[in-house]
């Protein structure tokens, strides 16, 4: 496993130099965290429907 890590100064200068590039970043953070609530709360639906 490989695991990076991303100050918020660094993603600062990230946004300044490539807006874009930082704008992908997040939406692809907030996909992979939306698809894990997502997994987390699926089974807890089915829970509460049975």
């Amino acid at each position: 496993m490989q695991c990076f890590g991303l100050s918020k100064a660094g993603f600062d200068e990230l946004s300044r130099e490539d807006p874009t590039l930082a704008t992908l970043f997040l939406k692809n953070v907030a996909g992979i965290l939306a698809e894990r609530l997502n997994v987390t709360t699926d089974p807890i639906r089915a829970f509460e429907a049975s």
